[in-house]
């Protein structure tokens, strides 16, 4: 048996180079039958222990055609993350409320203030305001500015959190200080906090457009630049009564109870001229006194 195979295997006129090419033919192809056999059981073993989803696999291709030094989030190389604020002046202007809010605290309870520091004054507003109602504006402020960089850090690590490679990551926005959480719940507990501040900000523009506008069309019976009263008795104070309103600078004057306005025949943009003077008289007597305590 072993002559017949070897007759099929090699023909009886063949030479020696010729039987040893045959040999070589053979062994080449045994080689790469087993090779084929062990390629098949690797590719078996590794389908029956892989337990990744659809989703990593999904991830896992996007990572390698993205490259070296390609972002997930943005789904480009490189990343495309610009900052959407001025961090710098953003804390530079929260620093300068926080020393205006400190000399204000110092100042009586009923005291009239100036200042130039408050939002509506750099608008063209007045500069003189009532202790409580700046401390009030003052504060507002402070806190859209903690809510405006709170939304860029919550933008930041969830642009981050989307372009993580690893199963965990630490957030750091969402209760001030560093937490390991599952990259999953932190794109999930990032977006909701995102969208909750998204909607807080919007909502308060929205609001602050229309009261400027109702404002600027004197829907609230006020001059176009209102007179802050220096005294509960006498004063501009808003209207939306018809009968008080005659025309489109006409506003409602409260009259003293114990001294009367002497003369009616005013106008009332005169009245309102003397009013303002007399809030004036009684800014400066204020002032002196601050001053004379001080000294």
């Amino acid at each position: 048996n072993e002559s017949d195979s070897d007759d099929d295997y090699f023909p009886q006129n063949s030479s020696a180079k010729e039987i040893e090419e045959i040999s070589r033919v053979q062994k080449r192809t045994i080689e790469r039958a087993k090779s084929i056999e062990k390629n098949v059981k690797t590719e078996q073993r590794r389908v029956l222990f892989d337990k990744k989803t659809a989703q990593e696999k999904l991830k896992s291709q996007e990572i390698r055609l993205l490259g070296f030094g390609g972002c997930l989030a943005c789904k480009h190389s490189p990343c495309l993350k610009v900052d959407n604020i001025d961090r710098v002046a953003l804390d530079k202007r929260k620093e300068q409320l926080s020393d205006e809010i400190l000399f204000v605290r110092k100042q009586a309870s009923n005291s009239i203030i100036d200042s130039v520091v408050a939002r509506s004054t750099l608008m063209g507003g007045e500069i003189h305001f009532k202790k409580e109602d700046l401390m009030h504006e003052l504060q507002c402020e402070i806190k859209e500015i903690d809510a405006e960089l709170k939304l860029d850090a919550i933008d930041r690590e969830l642009h981050d959190a989307y372009a993580a490679r690893h199963q965990f990551i630490e957030v750091q926005s969402l209760h001030g200080h560093r937490t390991l959480l599952n990259t999953e719940d932190a794109i999930s507990a990032l977006e909701r906090e995102h969208n909750k501040l998204i909607a807080t900000l919007t909502a308060k523009e929205i609001i602050d457009d229309i009261l400027g506008w109702m404002l600027d069309g004197w829907y609230f019976g006020e001059i176009e630049n209102t007179i802050i009263s220096c005294s509960k008795n006498i004063g501009l104070v808003p209207t939306n009564s018809k009968a008080n309103v005659r025309g489109e600078t006409e506003v409602t004057v409260v009259p003293n109870d114990e001294e009367k306005l002497k003369d009616d025949s005013q106008t009332p943009l005169e009245r309102a001229i003397s009013v303002q003077d007399e809030c004036n008289k009684r800014h400066e007597h204020e002032q002196n006194i601050v001053e004379n305590k001080k000294e």
